[in-house]
């Protein structure tokens, strides 16, 4: 989690003055984001609910909102990802 410059749209900001950049291991996503820039995603699950193990784990309130679905099951690994606050003077894991 970085603070949101001012150059920054707001839409991208979810969180008060700040955003959440993922680092992806995938090769197809990172080819995707290759040709189209950065992109605006969400996670795979609602904050809260149980991480998805396959596609089909994806609630369908994600699907539904969703602009584009990639469905690739080797892409979604069972886990939360580590989160870190880069906002401070120190960084902060906030999840692990």
């Amino acid at each position: 989690i970085f603070k949101l410059k001012k150059s920054c749209p707001e839409k991208f900001s979810f969180l008060k003055n700040t955003i959440g950049i993922r680092v992806i291991n995938n090769v197809l996503l990172n080819n995707v984001i290759k040709k189209t820039g950065p992109l605006a995603a969400t996670s795979a699950n609602v904050s809260g609910d149980k991480t998805p193990v396959f596609f089909e784990d994806i609630s369908e309130k994600i699907k539904n909102k969703a602009g584009f679905l990639l469905k690739n099951d080797r892409c979604i690994k069972g886990r939360s990802s580590t989160v870190i606050d880069l906002t401070g003077d120190r960084l902060k894991i906030l999840r692990k």
